[in-house]
């Protein structure tokens, strides 16, 4: 029996492992293109790389998280600003609270000339260069994460289903602790 904390510690774990993967792909390729804006790619994976950083540490119905302890002190303000822009412009659009303070992070303007009226969304940027800081927090984060699945799986390898197919972990306490899931065809 594997117990139910350490199911969802290693829920936790591999999700987050797998979220900060996708936030290093995202940075990896800003930085290796050279993007920025206005190139079409960089604010998808702008926003693909901060709302899957912020993923393991936000709660959602179900799941467990990670603490921002796992957060290394010098990389305290990466992470802080990172989560404010998911939280307040990439997963959430609010459009009454900023996300830099004394500036205007979304809004639409209607811009009227002579001949004709246009619309136009502004939205604040995250700048090429802070993309490295975030890469960088990332692969620590991986390798961290790794570690702690690492360990809590060597610990209780004799318990896991050992019979050959695909098992959810059960996050559930009155449910078993792993669900045989039908093949796929």
């Amino acid at each position: 029996m594997v117990p139910l904390d350490v199911r969802r510690e290693l829920w936790a774990w591999y999700y987050g492992m797998r979220a900060f993967m996708h936030c290093q792909a995202c940075c990896e390729h800003i930085l290796k293109e050279k993007l920025d804006d206005p190139h079409p790619l960089f604010y998808p994976l702008s926003v693909g790389a901060t709302i899957n950083y912020g993923r393991p540490f936000r709660k959602s119905y179900g799941m467990p998280t990670l603490g921002e302890e796992i957060v290394p002190a010098r990389y305290s303000v990466v992470h802080e600003m990172v989560m404010l822009i998911r939280d307040r412009l990439h997963a959430h659009t609010d459009a009454d609270r900023t996300a830099y303070p004394g500036q205007i992070t979304v809004d639409v303007l209607l811009g009227v000339t002579a001949t004709h009226r246009e619309f136009k969304l502004v939205e604040a940027i995250i700048k090429p260069k802070a993309f490295e800081n975030l890469n960088g927090l990332c692969k620590i984060l991986v390798d961290k994460t790794s570690y702690h699945m690492d360990k809590l799986y060597k610990r209780y390898q004799k318990e896991l289903p050992i019979d050959i197919g695909e098992y959810r972990i059960g996050l559930d306490p009155n449910g078993p602790d792993f669900i045989k899931l039908p093949l796929r065809s």
